[in-house]
């Protein structure tokens, strides 16, 4: 049997993928809920990510324990919260593991796990920040993350 033959059909019996397993719309909606719930229960208490002086270049390091808290940052198409999520950066394993919101850009623990790709502060708009996905040194798009989640040095 040739490779190609046998390979396609290791493939279509399921020993090979090269695609996780999508969840279904209803569970990502609840691990939504329950991730979006704990946010809120920690208030003011979040871990922020961090806008360099320097550079503008947006950094965040997950970290877990005593006197750190959680975040979950969207980095959406538009400066709405319902437009596409085209990044996340998250310390909740459900929302990184196998990118379950489908973000073009990948779903992150933290910014140093974003090979060759960063973020990098534009401007305000509204509720928003304005970033641009730096990959190779090229600016591949535009996202809005929420004021929130940001400080700056």
């Amino acid at each position: 049997m040739k490779p190609v033959v046998f390979f396609l059909l290791m493939l279509y019996f399921g020993t090979v993928s090269f695609i996780a397993p999508a969840q279904s719309a209803g569970q990502r909606d609840s691990m939504d809920k329950k991730n979006t719930a704990i946010i809120l229960q920690d208030g003011d208490f979040i871990t922020k990510a961090t806008v360099s002086k320097k550079d503008s270049i947006i950094s965040i390091i997950g970290r877990l324990g005593p006197g750190y808290s959680d975040y979950r940052i969207f980095g959406y198409k538009k400066n709405d919260s319902r437009s596409r999520k085209m990044i996340l950066i998250s310390i909740f394993t459900d929302d990184v593991k196998n990118n379950p919101f489908l973000c073009p850009f990948g779903a992150y623990y933290q910014t140093s796990d974003m090979k060759n790709m960063q973020l990098k502060y534009l401007s305000k708009k509204g509720c928003y920040i304005k970033a641009a996905i730096i990959k190779e040194d090229k600016q591949q798009a535009t996202v809005y993350i929420e004021k929130k989640w940001i400080a700056f040095e």
